[in-house]
C-alpha cells in the first residue's frame, strides 16, 4: 500500500518524491490504515487499476486523473472525515512539487498546467506545420496567470484549466484524424481562436484543445482500444479513488465533462 501511494503522490504532483516524502508517504499509509482501513483498502483497491491503466500509456485517463484530483487537493476537504489528516499530508507534498498559480472554483490552473500547455503548443506546431510557440512561453503564462487570470473569460479560464486532459484527448482524437485533414484543421482553428480571445502566447492553443475535447464529447467517442468493459472498470475505479477527494464522478470515461 505505501509503494501505491507514493506512486500516486508521484502522479498527482508530476514529480518523483524526495526521500523524506517517501518516508512521510509510508506514515500516511500507517495514520489512514488506523484512521479507516475499510475506505483506505476501497482507496488502495482503485489506486491499483489507476497504475495499471498508466503503465498501458493511457495518456488520457492519466491526464484525467491528474487534473481532477489536484483539484481536489486544492478544495482541501476529504469526503471521508476520519481521512482528513492524511488529505492534508497528502496536498502538502504534492503541492510542494506543483504550486496552484490561479485557483477560482472551479478552475485551476498549476504549474503542470502550463507544462502541458507548453506540450500543447509544440504538439500544434508540430502537426499544424506552424512556427514553433516562444522559447519563453512558460514563464511568460505564469506571470500573465499569476496577475490576470481572474480577468480571463470563462471559456479561456475553463480552457487553461483543463488544458492536461483536453490536449491527451486532442492528441489521441487526431490521431485518428486522417492525415490530410490535420494540418488544415489545426492552422484554421489556430488563426480563428487567435482573432476571438487572447490572452498570454498559448491561449489559442488552450481553446484549439478545448475545442476538440468538446468534439470528442459530441460525438461521443472513445480511443480505439478502448472497449466498453474498460470504460466500465475506468468509471467504478475513479469513482473508488476520487470519493475521498469528492468529485462528483466522471459518468463517461473519455467523454463527459464533470466541471
Amino acid at each position: 500500500m505505501a509503494s501505491r501511494e507514493i506512486q500516486m503522490l508521484q502522479l498527482i504532483g508530476g514529480a518523483p518524491l524526495t526521500p523524506a516524502e517517501q518516508q512521510q508517504a509510508a506514515r500516511i499509509n500507517q495514520i489512514a490504515l488506523r484512521a479507516d482501513p475499510q475506505a483506505w483498502a476501497k482507496d488502495d483497491a482503485s489506486s491499483v487499476v489507476i497504475l495499471q491503466w498508466v503503465a498501458a500509456h493511457d495518456r488520457v485517463l492519466e491526464a484525467t486523473v491528474r487534473e481532477e484530483a489536484r483539484f481536489n487537493t486544492e478544495k482541501g476537504v476529504s469526503g471521508v472525515p476520519a481521512l482528513q489528516q492524511v488529505m492534508d499530508m497528502e496536498s502538502a507534498i504534492i503541492r510542494a512539487h506543483d504550486p496552484t498559480l490561479a485557483y477560482a472554483a472551479p478552475n485551476l490552473v498549476t504549474e503542470a498546467s502550463l507544462r502541458g500547455l507548453a506540450q500543447a503548443v509544440a504538439w500544434t506546431s508540430l502537426h499544424g506545420r506552424l512556427p514553433p510557440g516562444q522559447a519563453d512561453l512558460v514563464a511568460t503564462e505564469r506571470d500573465l496567470i499569476r496577475r490576470g487570470y481572474a480577468s480571463y473569460p470563462a471559456e479561456l479560464q475553463t480552457a487553461y484549466a483543463h488544458i492536461g486532459r483536453n490536449f491527451a484527448t486532442a492528441a489521441a482524437f487526431m490521431s485518428e484524424v486522417r492525415q490530410g485533414q490535420v494540418v488544415p484543421y489545426l492552422q484554421g482553428h489556430l488563426a480563428q481562436e487567435s482573432k476571438a480571445l487572447q490572452a498570454g502566447p498559448g491561449s489559442a492553443t488552450a481553446l484549439v484543445m478545448q475545442d476538440l475535447y468538446n468534439e470528442t464529447v459530441r460525438r461521443k467517442w472513445s480511443p480505439r482500444n478502448a472497449t466498453s468493459g474498460a470504460i466500465a472498470a475506468m468509471e467504478n475505479m475513479m469513482r473508488m479513488r476520487m470519493m475521498r477527494l469528492q468529485l462528483d464522478g466522471i459518468r463517461r470515461a473519455y467523454g463527459q465533462d464533470v466541471r
